[in-house]
């Protein structure tokens, strides 16, 4: 699918489930709703099954949420569909070796909870996760999202390695506002208010396909290595054949 279609169509999906909405009457009632696996938004004035969420109530004049402002709404609520996390075993299971040292070094954020501005395991938000990510590995990169993706050089999608940056971009003509650190086999891991932390999650998933902007490889201090970690990062070298991404 397009990549800007597949960005517009939670967009489009909400704008044409509330017009349904408000054809359907012009009084008071509530809206119930859930956001699938897949990122797609269901509404209904009914709750269809279980997975239908009571969301608010709707006094029957216009109300234009819009995608962003009905997500705190869905996240309230539970109203999120998530695959079933990863466990740590797993998660170090897929990595690899060169997975296995960002890993390391990201160990004690595994699981920590999202929090806006937050650079700790007790509470952590994206950039915030990646920049003490890189300080464990001996690299000082800037605190934003945006900031970061002007560091290091850019690597293209197909060639991704364990430790590259990913960033993304939720809205149009907003620019990069978000990151996360790619793991290798697809995956990256990253803090997320969408699923309240630190989490690992696939590429290819949804909304996060269609919002990839980018990706940086920043240069880790040599003095830092030890002979265990030379050999997990050997695939840095040009000679080296790149992982898939995809």
């Amino acid at each position: 699918m397009n990549g800007r279609l597949h960005m517009l169509l939670p967009v489009c999906l909400l704008a044409a489930s509330l017009l349904c909405l408000a054809v359907r009457g012009a009084g008071a009632y509530t809206v119930y709703g859930y956001e699938d696996e897949l990122g797609m938004l269901h509404l209904s004035k009914t709750k269809r099954d279980a997975k239908y969420k009571e969301l608010y109530s709707h006094s029957g004049k216009t109300m234009n949420l819009g995608y962003k402002g009905i997500i705190p709404i869905l996240r309230e609520k539970s109203a999120i569909a998530k695959a079933a996390p990863l466990s740590r075993d797993e998660i170090r299971n897929m990595a690899g070796a060169r997975g296995a040292f960002i890993l390391q070094a990201a160990e004690a954020y595994l699981g920590a909870p999202y929090v806006f501005g937050g650079d700790l395991p007790s509470g952590v938000d994206c950039s915030g996760f990646t920049r003490a990510v890189f300080r464990n590995l001996g690299a000082d990169i800037p605190r934003n999202s945006r900031a970061q993706s002007a560091c290091g050089v850019e690597t293209a999608r197909e060639s991704l390695l364990p430790g590259d940056l990913v960033f993304f971009a939720s809205s149009p003509g907003q620019g990069i506002n978000h990151v996360g650190i790619y793991l290798g086999e697809g995956r990256m891991i990253h803090s997320s208010s969408r699923t309240g932390g630190v989490t690992v999650q696939a590429l290819a998933e949804a909304p996060y396909a269609a919002w990839y902007v980018t990706a940086r490889r920043v240069p880790l201090p040599e003095r830092n290595r030890g002979a265990a970690d030379k050999a997990a990062l050997a695939m840095e070298t040009p000679s080296a054949s790149p992982e898939t991404g995809q």
